[in-house]
């Protein structure tokens, strides 16, 4: 009898769950990211864990390469996904499932029709960008599915780095749904760094989870001796090699999702750790870190480029 009332109780919940799952499109979010200016440029890493449905998926990180000296990254909410039909595999149905509205495809296609240098003018351009498309999702929606007011969707940074004058410059914003449910963002600001600066160890995402479980005193035994000997090393941004930058922001991203895998974090960090480096002369690749995050050898054109905008 008892196992009777067990197995009804099982199925009820599954039942009502998979009603509650269907009745709403899906979010991705998750995502822990880490910028740190040097000397050479703009280091960015990324874990590339995302989380849909309870379902957890890796490899794709959360970042766009605008151009040489701009990249886009996005922490929160990303992408919406529409109600997913009855009866089929979830696992298999997202990653080719439509996108009812995608804020790093968007904001990626602003900054491409117009690369601007980043400042609060051009934030709040990209701004208004964004809540249009916002207001066209939530006019689409039926109430049912309008999300819950007075919440950020997700959080817009942009990095920039000037080969010429060796200053980072960096935009962040909040994207969401005011009280009264129209689009609006919010946090909109902009910060720059000399290279004479001390270099900053900026974290966007889960940075309170970073904080509190990775630098903290009972995370730090997870970073590795090198990332507190190269951090006490660089006194400021022109002391900091990009090699060094990748290696502690590469260090602060695998500690968090070592740490994750006890103490969850409230969306989702893992996966493969994505680092790169803009420099405002070549075009990103991804660094790796078996060859100590080093870029692979240029041409004597690309390096005597890279000469010449340094002196200008």
């Amino acid at each position: 009898m008892r196992s009777r009332i067990l197995m009804l109780i099982f199925l009820w919940s599954n039942l009502i769950c998979g009603c509650l799952m269907e009745s709403k499109p899906l979010e991705s979010n998750g995502t822990l990211i880490v910028m740190i200016p040097t000397k050479d440029g703009i280091i960015i890493a990324s874990d590339t864990r995302s989380q849909i449905a309870g379902i957890t998926f890796d490899g794709k990180p959360k970042i766009s390469i605008i151009n040489a000296e701009t990249a886009l990254a996005i922490t929160g909410t990303f992408e919406i996904l529409p109600k997913p039909p009855s009866g089929i595999d979830l696992k298999e149905w997202i990653p080719k499932a439509p996108r009812l509205i995608s804020f790093l495809e968007l904001a990626e296609s602003h900054l491409k029709n117009d690369p601007n240098s980043i400042s609060t003018s051009s934030l709040n351009d990209l701004g208004e960008f964004l809540k249009e498309n916002v207001a066209d999702y939530l006019k689409k929606q039926p109430p049912e599915n309008v999300p819950q007011t007075g919440r950020d969707f997700c959080q817009i940074v942009i990095a920039q780095y000037d080969a010429i004058s060796h200053k980072s410059r960096f935009g962040q914003m909040h994207v969401g749904v005011s009280r009264s449910g129209n689009p609006r963002t919010t946090n909109v600001r902009v910060m720059t760094f000399d290279p004479n600066e001390k270099p900053p160890f900026l974290r966007f995402g889960e940075s309170t989870y970073l904080n509190e479980q990775v630098l903290s005193r009972k995370g730090k035994s997870l970073l590795p001796a090198k990332f507190h000997e190269l951090g006490s090393q660089a006194k400021t941004i022109e002391d900091l090699p990009y090699t060094s930058g990748a290696f502690m922001a590469h260090a602060l991203i695998e500690a968090a999702s070592e740490r994750a895998k006890e103490v969850p974090p409230p969306t989702a960090i893992g996966g493969p750790t994505y680092v790169t480096l803009i420099d405002g002369i070549h075009n990103p690749i991804k660094l790796n870190p078996e060859n100590g995050f080093t870029v692979q050898p240029k041409t004597e054109l690309e390096t005597q480029q890279k000469a010449e905008a340094r002196c200008r």
